[in-house]
């Protein structure tokens, strides 16, 4: 199966870039059924993916695109087309912003410079409120991304 990746200016490795990205994906299930692995091969054309016997030749780095990913499945929720999933799947991961938990802080509650100063504290329970900060921004949108190869 493969994506193509239209989006102008898509960093390499090094100080080049791309207007295009041909990624091959391999997938497979662990023996559980309940997880579909995926393995990402990006190319800078389907061309350069099929110009060589082996595929790693003409691989290159883009690191915007993870190696690989792991997604939880269950058939009676996801389907029974895999395709689709991986598609869904890596879609979401290619679109989707890191983000991560941090304890809320407000500057004028005590003093910041100590671990437990400026910490929001929610008056319930005792603990720090939470909240999620968007640690790195998606790089693609969804309409860059489309599916072209099924085999």
């Amino acid at each position: 199966m493969a994506l193509l990746i239209n989006k102008e200016g898509i960093p390499l490795n090094g100080d080049s870039s791309t207007n295009e990205i041909y990624l091959r994906i391999k997938y497979s299930a662990d023996l559980s059924g309940k997880q579909i692995i995926c393995m990402y091969y990006p190319y800078l054309s389907k061309e350069k993916f099929t110009e060589k016997e082996n595929f790693n030749d003409n691989k290159i780095l883009v690191p915007d695109i993870p190696y690989e990913g792991a997604f939880a499945y269950d058939s009676s929720i996801n389907g029974v087309d895999v395709l689709d999933f991986v598609h869904q799947k890596t879609t979401e991961l290619l679109t989707t912003g890191i983000y991560v938990d941090m304890p809320k802080r407000d500057p004028s509650i005590g003093n910041p410079a100590f671990p437990e100063g400026g910490l929001v504290i929610d008056p319930s329970t005792g603990e720090a409120e939470m909240e999620s900060i968007l640690m790195k921004a998606p790089f693609f949108i969804e309409s860059e991304i489309s599916i072209v190869d099924l085999d």
